[in-house]
């Protein structure tokens, strides 16, 4: 299914949306939880923080988060920093086609990505199986 995104300025304010075909379009998640880039939300059209936000968020959507965390500053400074005007609009496929494009001249960010969740999974595996260690007992 195609899902498709827009987004749009009115005095300042920005809005973006998501929305498959038969949906009722619905606010993109801007993903702080992963990185607090703008926490005023998001922006486009040139390099700061709100198109960091942005890109991150648009890239979530489309690839998994390990991934979009290592391309969305690239995905921000080709794409969301060049989009000029206050209103924009793409497809999950244009955006697959630019990470699919990107991915094929940098191909290092991908096994990047894939450590990254690697660590993540075993930094994982660590937490469930710490135990407080051993207790003492005291036997005068």
């Amino acid at each position: 299914m195609s899902t498709f995104f827009r987004g749009t300025r009115d005095e300042g304010r920005c809005e973006v949306v998501m929305w498959d075909l038969d949906e009722r379009p619905v606010p993109l998640p801007m993903r702080n939880d992963i990185r607090n880039h703008s926490p005023d939300g998001p922006n486009w059209g040139y390099g700061g923080s709100g198109p960091a936000q942005l890109a991150l968020a648009l890239l979530c959507q489309v690839v998994d988060r390990y991934l979009a965390e290592v391309l969305y500053q690239w995905f921000k400074a080709e794409v969301v920093a060049g989009w000029t005007g206050d209103s924009w609009f793409i497809t999950r496929g244009q955006i697959q086609q630019w990470v699919d494009r990107h991915l094929a001249d940098h191909p290092q960010r991908a096994m990047l990505a894939k450590e990254r969740e690697e660590t993540d999974q075993w930094l994982a595996t660590l937490g469930e199986n710490s135990s407080p260690g051993p207790t003492q007992t005291g036997t005068n």
